[in-house]
C-alpha cells in the first residue's frame, strides 16, 4: 500500500479468487481476511462454504492484495492446511469495501 496515494485511486487492479481448507470456519479467520483486507485497500467478500472451507473475491492492486493474502497467511497458517489461488476477472461494478458475507 502506498501511503502517499489519496483514498480511492486505483492505479492497476487484480481480482483473484481464494479458497482456504483446514480448520477455518470458527475461528475468526473471516473476520482476518476483512481486517487484512481493509488495511490495504483491498475491496471484496469472504464468506464460509458449506463444505467447511472459506472463499473470498479479492480485487486491488496486485501488491496490495499479495500483501494482504500474506498477511491472512502468517496469522492463520496453522488452520490453514491447504489454499487454492487463481487470478479472476474483475466485475464491471467495482466494490466500495470488504464485506464479509453469510
Amino acid at each position: 500500500m502506498d501511503p502517499g496515494r489519496p483514498e480511492g485511486v486505483v492505479l492497476s487492479e487484480v481480482c483473484f479468487s481464494v479458497k482456504w481448507h483446514g480448520r477455518v470456519q470458527g475461528v475468526g479467520f473471516r473476520a482476518t481476511v476483512r481486517g487484512a483486507c481493509i488495511a490495504r485497500r483491498v475491496v471484496g467478500w469472504v464468506r464460509n462454504t458449506e463444505a467447511g472451507d472459506v472463499e473470498a473475491m479479492l480485487r486491488g492492486e496486485r501488491a496490495d492484495v499479495d500483501a494482504a493474502l500474506e498477511a491472512v497467511f502468517n496469522e492463520m497458517r496453522d488452520l490453514i492446511s491447504e489454499f487454492e489461488i487463481r487470478e479472476a476477472n474483475c466485475p464491471s461494478d467495482r466494490p466500495t469495501s470488504f464485506e464479509i458475507r453469510r
